[in-house]
C-alpha cells in the first residue's frame, strides 16, 4: 500500500514522464498514432495503469492490454467548451489539444474509463487537469453526470474516483 501511496502522491510527476517516455518510444517506433497507455506495474494484488495524451482514442489492442486493472492515473486534460471558447489560447495551441492525438477531454477520460474498468478494478485518479481549461469542479461535474448518463453507478460503487491537483499532493 506504501508503494501505491507513493505512485499516487507523485501522479502529475508520473503523467509527465510517462507521457515523455511514451512519446519518446513513439518517435522511436515511427508510430505517432498509437495511443499512449501503459502498465506501470502489475502483480498478483495490484496493479497501476496510466493513461495520457491519446485524444481520447484507444485502440483495441490498447483497450484490452490495460482492461481490469487495479488502479488507473487517466488524463482529463479539459473541458471541451473552456477549451474552444478561451480567448488567451491561439489557434494552434487548441488545435493541438484538441486533435487526434492531443490531450484528453473530461468527456473522452470518463468514456475511456468505462471501457477499461473491470471486477478488479478499485480506483482511479484523474490527472493533468488544466489550469486554464478545466478545474477540480467541472472535472468531477462531467464525470459524475457521465456516469449517472450511462448508468454506471452500480459498476462503479466500489471505485475510488479522486482528483489529482497540479499544486498539492493528492491520495488515493
Amino acid at each position: 500500500m506504501i508503494i501505491l501511496g507513493f505512485f499516487f502522491f507523485l501522479a502529475d510527476s508520473i503523467a509527465l514522464i510517462w507521457t515523455l517516455i511514451s512519446f519518446v518510444g513513439s518517435l522511436i517506433a515511427g508510430n505517432l498514432k498509437s495511443s499512449s497507455g501503459t502498465v506501470i506495474f502489475d502483480n498478483e494484488d495490484n496493479s497501476l495503469v496510466h493513461v495520457s495524451d491519446n485524444g481520447g482514442y484507444m485502440d483495441r489492442v490498447l483497450l484490452e492490454k490495460l482492461h481490469n486493472h487495479t488502479y488507473y492515473l487517466i488524463e482529463s486534460n479539459y473541458d471541451e467548451y473552456m477549451q474552444i471558447i478561451d480567448t488567451t489560447r491561439n489557434e494552434k495551441l487548441k488545435r493541438r489539444v484538441l486533435g487526434a492525438w492531443g490531450h484528453t477531454s473530461n468527456v473522452q477520460a470518463m468514456s475511456n474509463f468505462f471501457k477499461l474498468v473491470g471486477e478488479r478494478t478499485k480506483g482511479l485518479m484523474f490527472t493533468h487537469l488544466s489550469e486554464h481549461c478545466n478545474s477540480l469542479d467541472i472535472a468531477k461535474n462531467t464525470h459524475d453526470n457521465l456516469i449517472d448518463i450511462w448508468g454506471k453507478n452500480r459498476e462503479l460503487k466500489n471505485v475510488t474516483i479522486k482528483y489529482a491537483n497540479q499544486s498539492n499532493s493528492t491520495e488515493m
